[in-house]
């Protein structure tokens, strides 16, 4: 597939990327904004019309909890939520994300936004790194939309899948990645794939989009030894739990792609130990490490 570049500009209005950050994808209508929930008040002149609103928390370093939202009045909505966090014992969100149009002249309307409410929800509901998704309902189907809204829509969709990473937010992180991406039409640019040096197990890693995958069906070790870092245990107790990681008699197998944040991250947890993923992962072709092929890839060989 061909590659299709794309302009996008990221304005941070305090000079800092944890600050207020705008961004735009140019030629595009939708307008972006992340802040932290502390920032509302500030920003509230901004949205007092129609839109999405994405509440985020991370849990830890590997999962984040999330609630998307669709509203006539993005302040009021907001307001809403601070309240209820105010008045409740647990702390959610520690920042929120807003999707609307950037032009007074062309905003979304009910059904635009119901319908990508829907489509994102479904999108995270597949997510290991999304670990709770927070709404109490989720919408079975989209609302009904012609033909050429559903096209202008799922350009949409693409527009959102390009820069809500890039702002700090990633909502597909599974296997679905690729089906998300070849149904947007955005690139998918793959490494070659890479397996565990281990005698017993058989796993397998690869990088897409920028982003390292261990790949469906392959194997980890039951049992986690002391050395294996506090959050690599959490984020396997997670997909255990969610049922991305299956004991199949003494081995555990992934039932689906699932994205870590680093060679090392997976490694940690199909090993069960703390060791340089850098150093365990190696080609399948001629056995070179992945942190051999990284520095060839940096020019360095």
């Amino acid at each position: 597939m061909e590659n299709k570049g794309r302009k996008i500009t990221l304005h941070l209005l305090d000079g800092h990327p944890k600050g207020i950050v705008i961004g735009v994808i140019e030629g595009r209508l939708l307008e972006f904004i992340r802040a932290p929930s502390s920032r509302l008040k500030e920003l509230q002149n901004e949205f007092q019309n129609s839109g999405l609103y994405i509440l985020s928390d991370l849990e830890n370093e590997n999962i984040t909890k999330i609630y998307i939202g669709e509203c006539e009045n993005i302040r009021n909505r907001l307001n809403d939520h601070n309240r209820k966090d105010e008045n409740s014992a647990e702390e959610f969100f520690q920042e929120f994300f807003i999707i609307k149009s950037g032009s007074p002249r062309n905003p979304l309307n009910k059904g635009h936004i119901r319908y990508l409410e829907n489509r994102l929800i479904k999108i995270a509901e597949d997510s290991t790194a999304i670990g709770y998704i927070d709404n109490k309902t989720s919408p079975d189907n989209p609302p009904p939309l012609s033909e050429s809204d559903i096209s202008v829509m799922e350009g949409f969709i693409e527009d959102i899948m390009t820069i809500l990473p890039a702002m700090g937010l990633n909502l597909s992180n599974t296997s679905n990645l690729k089906k998300d991406i070849q149904s947007t039409k955005l690139s998918i640019i793959k490494s070659p794939v890479f397996t565990i040096k281990s005698p017993k197990l058989n796993a397998s890693l690869q990088e897409i989009n920028g982003s390292f995958f261990v790949l469906t069906g392959s194997e980890a070790e039951i049992e986690s030894q002391p050395s294996m870092p506090e959050s690599s245990n959490n984020f396997k107790e997670h997909l255990i739990n969610q049922k991305f990681l299956e004991q199949r008699g003494d081995k555990l197998i992934f039932s689906q792609d699932v994205q870590f944040r680093s060679p090392s991250a997976a490694a940690s947890v199909v090993l069960g130990i703390s060791v340089s993923g850098n150093r365990y992962w190696l080609k399948k072709d001629d056995n070179k490490t992945i942190g051999q092929w990284i520095s060839e890839q940096l020019g360095n060989s």
